[in-house]
C-alpha cells in the first residue's frame, strides 16, 4: 500500500464588525498526520489470503472460531545470527524413530553446496544422531501423504499455496493454513516446511520456513485442529530454511535438515520441538536433500 498524505484544511472566517466592515478571513493550516509506513510484506489475515510474515505476534490462545484465521508469521531481521550448534548428545526424554534421506558429506569438500560430480548416497539415521548407515537402496521411498492415525485423512499441499486436510473417503479438502506467492517472488517465498498429525490425529503441527529478499527467515510453528479451527502460533525459532516430514510417532517432534549459508558445520540434520522450536543438531557437515520416514510409518 503507497504511503498516504492527507493535508486538510479547516478555513475559519472571523469577521469583526467595525462601523459594519468585515475582515479578511484567516485560514490555519493543521499539521499533517504522521506518515504510515507499510510493512516490508503483506500480513497474514486469513485461511482464504495468508502472505509472508511481518512482526512478532503474541502467541494466540486456543479459542475456537467459526473459521480458521492464520496468524502473522514472525520474522526478526535478516542480520540475526544462527545459534551456536549443540553437542551432538541425545534427547533426553525424546522417543527415538528412523529416518532416511539422501545426500552427501561435505567434511572434506570446500563447503556443502550441490557440486558437480558429487553423488548422492541414500542414509538411515536414528533421531538421537546413532546408527547412521549408508544403504544399499538406489532411490528413497516414494513420497507420502501424512495419514492421520486413524486413516481418515490426510495432510497435502496444493499448488495454490495451501495446507489442507482431505478427507479420504469423501475427497473433501479443509483449508488449513494459505501462503500467497508474494510479488517478489522467488527473492520472496515461503512454504511448509513440516507438517505433522497429533497422536490422537485431533491436531496438526506445521512450520513455515521461506526467504525475505533472498536472505533465509527463522522457521515459524503453528498449531491447528483437523477441522481448520483454533490457530495458534506456538514459536519463531532460529534455524532458517529448515524442512523436511521426519516427524515422530506422536507428532510432537520432527527431524529437519537445514542448509546453513555460512559454516559447514551447520549443515545436516536436526531434532526440532513442534511445542517450543528448540531443537538439537544430530548429524553435521552433511548436506541433506530428502527426508523420508520408513514406509511403515507415514501415520505422522
Amino acid at each position: 500500500m503507497k504511503p498516504l498524505r492527507v493535508i486538510v484544511h479547516f478555513m475559519c472566517c472571523l469577521p469583526v464588525l467595525v462601523l459594519a466592515a468585515c475582515a479578511a478571513e484567516t485560514f490555519t493550516p493543521q499539521a499533517p498526520e504522521a506518515t504510515i509506513t507499510p510493512p516490508p510484506y503483506p500480513v497474514a489475515v486469513s485461511p482464504t489470503a495468508v502472505m509472508a510474515p511481518t512482526a512478532y505476534p503474541a502467541p494466540a490462545t486456543d479459542t475456537p472460531a467459526p473459521m480458521p484465521t492464520a496468524t502473522s508469521i514472525a520474522v526478526p531481521s535478516p542480520t540475526e545470527t544462527l545459534q551456536p550448534m549443540q553437542k551432538l548428545t541425545p534427547l533426553a526424554t525424546a522417543q527415538i524413530w528412523e529416518v532416511w534421506f539422501d545426500g552427501f558429506s561435505c567434511k572434506d569438500l570446500f563447503d556443502c553446496s550441490p557440486q558437480p560430480g558429487i553423488p548422492y548416497g541414500i542414509y538411515s539415521i536414528m533421531s538421537d544422531g546413532s546408527a547412521l548407515k549408508e544403504s544399499a537402496l538406489t532411490a528413497l521411498p516414494p513420497a507420502q501423504s501424512p495419514t492421520s492415525p486413524d486413516g481418515s485423512a490426510s495432510l497435502e499441499v496444493r499448488d495454490d499455496g495451501g495446507l489442507y486436510s482431505v478427507i479420504r473417503v469423501s475427497g473433501q479438502a479443509v483449508l488449513l493454513h494459505k501462503i500467497e506467492k508474494d510479488a517478489d517472488w522467488p527473492a520472496t517465498s515461503f512454504g511448509y516446511g513440516v507438517y505433522c498429525w497429533d497422536a490422537d490425529g485431533t491436531k496438526i503441527r506445521f512450520v513455515v520456513a521461506g526467504r525475505w529478499k533472498y536472505e533465509p527467515q527463522p522457521i515459524v510453528g503453528y498449531r491447528v485442529d483437523r477441522d481448520g479451527r483454533n490457530m495458534q502460533q506456538l514459536f519463531v525459532s532460529d534455524l532458517k530454511l529448515a524442512g523436511g516430514n521426519g516427524c515422530s510417532p506422536d507428532g510432537q517432534k520432527a527431524v529437519v535438515a537445514m542448509h546453513a549459508q555460512d559454516d559447514r558445520e551447520n549443515w545436516g540434520l536436526y531434532v526440532i520441538d513442534l511445542n517450543t522450536g528448540k531443537w538439537k543438531q544430530i548429524l553435521s557437515y552433511f548436506n541433506v536433500d530428502t527426508i523420508r520416514l520408513p514406509l511403515d510409518a507415514v501415520k505422522r
